[in-house]
């Protein structure tokens, strides 16, 4: 994935204040091929509050009832130890209240012991950013530098902050001394052979490595090499194991990775989250066999022999993606989200009655109520029952503000179902609704002047 081009899109997308389509393109494109990018997150978080400055934010009974589900999802995320799960979901929350301190300081545990330092580290900063006396960011800064990073100066001037502002805390108090007394013998201890130097040396480089965005092929080939190397002497450690699979992964390595995945599940049959990563694998195998093929029709547009198969490995990836969806359905069946790529995939193979049970299931997540209540209108639409289309689309309209990106699309689903059902000046009316605000929109000035003939 060429990042440099989605950031592009996001720097144009913010030249016109289109912040949802930013927040959109940081989160579920770039953080998702790169969890740890700094500064997606940091883009990330600037553009929600950017966003609330030029638009009301939600109010404190809005910021409840759609974050409600992501704190419980969090929460169970934390228990299972499923922490990409934990940073999803409280990114999730965040669209809605920036500033929450408890959840950036969730976000924040979980990118730690999700192994992503740097975005820990800009997480907690964030927080003091908002609150320079939160002691539990600056405790938790501590331990990064001290553990993680092994910046003892560093480690030791975010627990002395915290001891200032928390001098009961007996555990920061000994903190602080434990580091004193550690600096002062490091600094009288540091005549070694030059053996043990070179060991440091390298064993400090591999630190900063690990802890570095990877940016460029010889980045992956780098902690590939080492992370492989890692395994030769502890070839069942799950945590390299992983890593060393998402690493294949996001590299295109797509055999290797489910390899590697599959040895952890045999190690851990009931891992959902590497059930569900194995699925993604698969699909992300299928989608880059497509872009081959689409890449030589690019080249030579006339040839039938690829067109045929083009469209043949469309039709393949809808049925992957049926059978994945079935599985995670089956492994999670409260997963809203799991429930609506199963109804969106079942809704391009035209299996109407099918896809209508999953949306029925999806619309109870706040984040995919409006989509499902639209899918689930133009499915019934398909099936030429009008009335039930006209009540779907409905209630997605109901379900958003007039500001919203889906309100004009949810408009134009809802007029074409009047027209179909035969209610002309309803049809007309809901046109002539989205015609006041974009004259330009689709194909509505065609159907106005048609059903005014």
């Amino acid at each position: 994935m060429d990042v440099s081009k989605l950031y592009s899109k996001v720097e144009e997308a913010l030249k016109k204040k289109n912040y949802d389509y930013a927040i959109e393109t940081l989160k579920n494109q770039i953080l998702k091929f790169n969890p740890n990018d700094v500064k997606a997150r940091k883009l990330l978080r600037a553009t929600v509050l950017e966003k609330y400055k030029n638009e009301s934010p939600p109010t404190a009974s809005q910021v409840w009832s759609k974050g409600f589900a992501p704190r419980v999802k969090m929460l169970f995320g934390k228990i299972s130890k499923k922490w990409d799960v934990v940073i999803d979901e409280a990114e999730n929350f965040l669209q809605y209240d920036p500033k929450n301190l408890s959840v950036l300081c969730g976000l924040g545990e979980a990118c730690t012991e999700a192994g992503y330092i740097d975005t820990a580290i800009s997480v907690f900063e964030n927080i003091l950013a908002f609150d320079s006396s939160h002691v539990p960011a600056l405790k938790s800064l501590g331990r990064i530098y001290r553990f993680q990073k092994e910046d003892l100066e560093k480690a030791k001037y975010y627990y002395q902050r915290a001891v200032k502002l928390a001098p009961q805390d007996n555990e920061v108090s000994k903190m602080v001394k434990d580091l004193s007394a550690q600096i002062t013998a490091d600094t009288y201890g540091q005549a070694k052979s030059s053996h043990d130097l070179i060991k440091d040396q390298e064993k400090a480089k591999d630190l900063e490595e690990d802890n570095t965005m990877l940016r460029t092929e010889e980045d992956y080939a780098r902690a590939i090499e080492r992370t492989a190397k890692k395994l030769e002497t502890d070839p069942n450690n799950r945590r390299e194991l992983k890593r060393l699979g998402e690493l294949y992964q996001k590299t295109g390595k797509f055999d290797k990775a489910l390899e590697i995945y599959n040895k952890i599940l045999e190690m851990d049959p009931t891992n959902s989250d590497l059930k569900n990563r194995i699925g993604e694998c698969r699909l992300q195998k299928v989608e880059r066999q497509i872009q081959t093929v689409k890449d030589k029709l690019d080249q030579d547009p006339q040839n039938e022999s690829l067109k045929q198969e083009y469209k043949k490995m469309l039709r393949a990836k809808v049925e992957t993606e049926i059978q994945e969806y079935t599985n995670q359905v089956k492994d999670q069946p409260t997963n809203f989200e799991f429930r609506f790529k199963l109804g969106l995939s079942l809704f391009q193979a035209s299996r109407f009655d099918e896809a209508l049970a999953q949306f029925q299931v999806a619309v109870k997540d706040p984040r995919k109520k409006i989509s499902a209540y639209t899918y689930m209108g133009q499915a019934f639409l398909q099936k030429k029952e009008y009335d039930l289309a006209i009540e779907q689309f409905q209630n997605a309209l109901n379900a958003q503000t007039t500001k919203e990106r889906q309100y004009k699309d949810t408009l134009y689903h809802l007029a074409l179902a009047f027209e179909s059902a035969g209610r002309t000046q309803d049809a007309i009316e809901t046109y002539t609704t989205i015609y006041k605000e974009d004259i330009n929109f689709k194909d509505v000035q065609a159907r106005l002047k048609k059903l005014k003939s």
